[in-house]
């Protein structure tokens, strides 16, 4: 266990989910909105407490990220009450998350629409480089389970089977060699994983003391604006860019300009038959 879940608000939180929410509160009370925040208290993020009440998501305790610390509810509300009912919800959830993304919570929803899960966020911290990997190499699917078991097992919540190689898989990725699901199954992938860590030839309890202080490999970092291509030909496809990520159509596709921390979503639809 790496972190202490510290309370703010009415919830208890990971420092780095706090520290992330602290930044929300300044930029939101320079605008003429109100935020409400709203997460578990510590006794009731339990493995037992997550099956009598899933939250929201309704997820069962495993694939549940209420345990990890990292779950919050927000909800924007402009202080001016100005046209409909549907219409200002909208208004609401897209400056909600104009602010949030680019600070680094992820939206449960694919778009800022009202509806039953609209309120749900995740601050994957660390882990976000966990659920970059596995996206990239086409396993979406193997993404969400590795990190509501990875961020649990970072604040002693995890209750499942093989804790010590499920932790060293996880921080293989933090650190950022990619060895697959994180299924505490220490196979070719994870060994690799460990040799290129320079973490092998030792028992699995001494690996996991070192990796999790262990430092991730240094990233490229930018200092100006990041382009980039997408090219789409032959489908009928959208796409939807938030926070500091702007996308522009072209004949063949799109170009990207990044600036910050942001969201793309691009929907691809069957041809009508």
């Amino acid at each position: 266990m790496r972190y202490q879940l510290i309370q703010h608000k009415n919830g208890v939180y990971t420092p780095d989910t706090v520290d992330a929410l602290r930044k929300l509160e300044r930029k939101v009370a320079k605008l003429s909105v109100s935020l409400s925040i709203k997460g578990r208290p510590h006794q009731e993020m339990g493995w037992d407490e997550v099956r009598k009440d899933p939250g929201p998501t309704g997820f069962p305790p495993e694939w549940s990220a209420v345990p990890t610390g990292r779950e919050v509810y927000l909800r924007l509300t402009m202080n001016k009450d100005e046209g409909d009912e549907a219409s200002r919800r909208e208004r609401e959830l897209a400056m909600l998350w104009g602010l949030a993304v680019p600070l680094g919570f992820v939206p449960f929803t694919r778009y800022p629409l009202p509806g039953p899960h609209d309120e749900v966020f995740h601050f994957y911290g660390e882990w976000a480089a966990l659920m970059d990997q596995l996206l990239g190499a086409g396993r979406g699917e193997a993404g969400w389970p590795a990190f509501c078991c990875a961020a649990q097992l970072d604040v002693g919540k995890w209750q499942g089977n093989r804790s010590t190689e499920r932790l060293v898989q996880a921080h293989l990725h933090r650190i950022g060699f990619n060895v697959g699901m994180i299924d505490g199954i220490i196979g070719n992938k994870t060994q690799g994983g460990l040799r290129a860590a320079n973490l092998h030839s030792m028992e699995m309890s001494e690996i996991a003391k070192r990796i999790v202080t262990k430092a991730p490999r240094p990233v490229t970092t930018f200092d100006k604006d990041v382009q980039g291509r997408l090219e789409l030909e032959g489908v009928d496809w959208s796409i939807h860019d938030y926070g500091q990520v702007r996308t522009t159509r072209t004949v063949h596709g799109a170009n990207l300009q990044i600036s910050g921390p942001g969201r793309v979503v691009i929907d691809v639809r069957e041809p009508p038959k």
